[in-house]
């Protein structure tokens, strides 16, 4: 049985040992094994401390100290060093005896005999040992009779009991460990060099019969730590054993107690998913629950820290040394690679120092919780945080904070940085006629396409709906910015196919660069989309460069947002009418509304203007049921004023935007119905470049209101690609040729073939031909020249009001006009 060390101070080893030799007189050695206590060679430290050897027997020492000479032995084991005073047969005089541990040093126990008695150390070793109260000694015989008694165990042993004498020690013993008990007892007296040590309980009653009551009292045991050793023969001649007894009982108990709180802690800590470990006071993992095994993937898990990343070792040591100084809490993370993994886990260790009653260190328990998941978590969570979930790319939140950033370290006026506001051209058109997933698929493949063609260092970001901004250094001024806002508008524009339709792709680039130091995120996103909307207003796929007076415009058009719900509301708007003219007469056949504000602060106000500003501010729809009322109360004015009795349809201009509402063929028949006049007297005019796709909801409500009698026109016709396709599945009534082919018509033969094929066709689906932009004779002339007999342009009359209207009907009046 390994000695057990004391709750208080220990001896000091062999410093302190050294120390009190020096103070003895003519001090001796006899070296022990702890184990045995058997004598063993000295060893050199002690052989050169104490050179003169003395031979040992306990038998040799007078009857009534044996039990003292093994009671200092269980107490040196307790304390590190114990004292007494021995007396000897035939000596004069009492020998000090100490015995002093010192086996972690040197491996044996130090008997240290003295001729000094009075150099006890510490003061008060003799008394403490005689009056501890829990220790005695007995004289046994080989037959296992009490013969003599020193001291008291309470409750189980005293000197002043003759009730002991001659009673049996054994009949004392637990029956559970006396087996064991006998087996020391007659293992020394087969050897009487060895010593044998054991525990027991002892009955807490003694005397006569005690093994007989032992039974009744069950429970009623107490534990004695029992050293046996060979000591003086009786007058017989027989060895007598003497039995060192020291009760343990309270330290068994706690010990007990602490065990069990250590198998719950255990318990607890096997069932827990965090790791927990225990370290001794020099930093060694002595203590490990399985989920800190199978964190670290190690056995020896002493070894775990070799498992960290290099580029973590410094820090982490450097924090176990703070840990260490100052004594608070460790917290820190550390990536580790387990054996056999081939990825980094992250692990966050949690310890606080384990404090002895003198307040030092004595050990360290703490966690370590793998929060790998919980990292990459983060991480997902930050770029979700950054980044737009359905391409990818930085969102605007991210996008304000990198350029500022960007602004702030890279600032060029020479090359300066570039901002490219870019917005898809007719991208609610694919949303209501293919559906929101076909527009995702959309946004990701230009996403896709904007992120190819931008350079390494340059930031691509999803500013919110269908507009997109790239950042970029190094342009090389506006010429070299312009170019790659070209480059990606054309990568932009290139067929895709989305939802199985085929389909190209347009959008409107606007550039703002970062000229001076002044400029800011807010400033240049500003600029960039004022740019983008001139682009716009210029007609799809285009790029313009922001300037002062983009800027100008662009507060004009803040300032219309506010402006057109005010006028919308107080009936501010109008229709000038733009005639549409027989040809060959001249004679007034309809007109073509164009809508028009007059405003003291923004002047006149063009519907490329006012139509977009209501789309994005919702009062598109409000804007179509004016539009209709309006329309038709000035045919009512013209009919009324100017006696006009044949059907002169007026055309009111409509967006894709309007057409896509579910609700607008109601709203807009119910708006004819209430001003009062019939559906064939409106004519809904909707340009090429709008035309929308097969199936899609516009295209539903363009056939409805052709189904209730009203009359549609294609405007600017061959502007775009898909005129054709369009006259095939809708019902039109009239075509209006793009002022484009108008110009060439006069000098463009091939232009004149086409129109003349154009005709035959119309002629054949029962479609009516109007030409644009007439402004010369010439023009006018190629036009009935191959068969095309209504038109409209300058050459006959620009846009007038509706009082000018009804002024030009009552002169064709007047100059003999006659309805047909």
């Amino acid at each position: 049985m390994e000695p057990q060390a004391s709750a208080g101070e220990r001896f000091g080893g062999m410093a302190a040992l050294e120390e009190l030799v020096g103070a003895l007189t003519r001090p001796r050695l006899y070296a022990v094994d702890p184990h045995t206590l058997l004598e063993v060679p000295a060893p050199p430290s002690l052989a050169a401390l104490l050179p003169e050897h003395f031979a040992f027997l306990v038998a040799d020492v007078v009857p009534g100290d044996q039990a003292l000479a093994i009671t200092c032995y269980d107490q040196a084991c307790r304390a590190g060093l114990a004292q007494v005073l021995l007396r000897f047969e035939g000596a004069e005089r009492p020998t000090l005896f100490t015995i002093a541990d010192v086996v972690e040093e040197t491996g044996v126990l130090a008997f240290i005999f003295s001729d000094d008695p009075d150099a006890l150390e510490p003061d008060g070793a003799v008394d403490l040992m005689l009056d501890e109260g829990g220790t005695a000694s007995v004289t046994i015989t080989p037959g296992g009779k009490i013969v003599e008694v020193y001291g008291s165990l309470p409750g189980v042993l005293d000197e002043g009991d003759p009730a002991l004498i001659g009673a049996s020690l054994a009949a004392l013993v637990h029956p559970d460990d006396l087996g064991e008990a006998l087996v020391a007892f007659a293992g020394v007296l087969h050897d009487h060099r060895m010593a044998r040590r054991l525990r027991a309980r002892l009955a807490t009653s003694a005397g006569e019969g005690a093994g007989e009551g032992a039974g009744e009292r069950a429970g009623q045991w107490r534990w004695i730590d029992c050293t046996l050793f060979a000591g003086r023969r009786d007058e017989a001649g027989e060895v007598l054993v003497s039995c060192s007894l020291t009760d343990v009982d309270a330290d068994v108990h706690a010990r007990e107690a602490l065990a069990e709180s250590e198998d719950r802690f255990r318990m607890l800590a096997e069932s827990i998913p965090l790791g927990v470990f225990g370290a001794d006071g020099a930093g060694r993992v002595h203590y490990a629950n399985r989920t800190f095994r199978e964190i670290t993937g190690l056995d020896n898990v002493g070894e775990w820290f070799d498992l960290a990343h290099p580029d973590d070792r410094d820090a982490v040591t450097d924090a176990i040394e703070e840990f260490e100084r100052s004594g608070g809490l460790l917290d820190v993370e550390v990536r580790i690679r387990p054996p056999g993994c081939f990825e980094y886990r992250t692990v966050h260790v949690l310890a606080r120092a384990v404090r002895a009653e003198d307040g030092s260190q004595s050990g360290v328990v703490g966690s370590m919780e793998d929060i790998s998941d919980r990292k990459a978590m983060q991480v997902r969570l930050a770029h979700d945080a950054s980044h737009d979930p359905l391409t990818g790319l930085t969102n605007r939140a991210q996008l304000v904070a990198d350029l500022e950033v960007r602004l702030a370290s890279s600032f060029s006026g020479r090359d300066p940085l570039a901002v490219l506001f870019i917005d898809l051209d007719g991208f609610k058109r694919v949303n209501d006629s293919l559906g929101h997933t076909a527009g995702d698929q959309l946004l990701t493949t230009l996403a896709d396409r904007l992120e190819t063609q931008a350079r390494t260092g340059d930031l691509v970001s999803r500013f919110g709906g269908d507009e997109f901004v790239v950042v970029a250094e190094q342009t090389g001024g506006p010429d070299g910015a312009l170019g790659m806002a070209h480059r990606m508008l054309h990568a932009l524009s290139a067929p895709a196919e989305i939802a199985g339709t085929q389909m190209r792709p347009r959008a409107s680039i606007g550039v703002a660069l970062a000229f001076d130091a002044e400029a800011t995120p807010e400033t240049l996103l500003r600029d960039a989309d004022a740019a983008m909307y001139e682009a716009k207003s210029r007609g799809p796929n285009g790029v313009w460069l922001a300037d002062a007076a983009v800027r100008s415009r662009a507060d004009r058009r803040f300032g219309l947002e506010g402006a057109i719900a005010d006028a919308l509301a107080a009936d501010r708007y109008r229709f000038d009418y733009q005639p549409i003219v027989d040809l060959s007469t001249g004679r007034y056949i309809g007109a073509e509304g164009l809508l028009r504000w007059d405003d003291e602060v923004f002047g006149s106000t063009s519907p490329n203007e006012i139509i977009p500003l209501a789309e994005e501010t919702g009062l598109i729809h409000q804007l179509t049921d004016w539009s209709v009322s309006r329309a038709g109360r000035d045919l009512r004015t013209l009919m009324g004023q100017a006696g006009l009795d044949r059907n002169f349809p007026l055309g009111i201009n409509l967006s894709c935007a309007q057409l896509s509402s579910p609700s607008f063929v109601q709203r807009y028949l119910a708006a004819i119905d209430a001003v009062g006049i019939e559906t064939s007297d409106l004519v809904v005019e909707v340009t090429e470049t709008e035309l929308v796709e097969d199936g899609s909801v516009a295209e539903q409500s363009l056939l409805a209101l052709a189904d209730a009698g009203i009359q549609v026109a294609v405007d600017d016709f061959g502007a775009g690609y898909s005129s054709f396709d369009y006259l095939t599945r809708m019902p039109v009534t009239y075509l209006k040729i793009d002022r484009r082919l108008t110009r060439a018509l006069p000098t463009n033969a091939r232009a004149r073939r086409v129109l003349g094929a154009l005709v035959t066709m119309c002629l054949d689906m029962g479609v009516a031909i109007v030409a644009e932009g007439i402004e010369t004779e010439a023009e006018r002339d190629a036009y009935l020249e191959i068969g095309i007999n209504a038109g409209q342009g300058f050459l006959f009359s620009r846009a007038i009001t509706v009082e000018r209207l009804v002024e030009d009907l009552r002169a064709e009046a007047g100059a003999g006009f006659t309805a047909g």
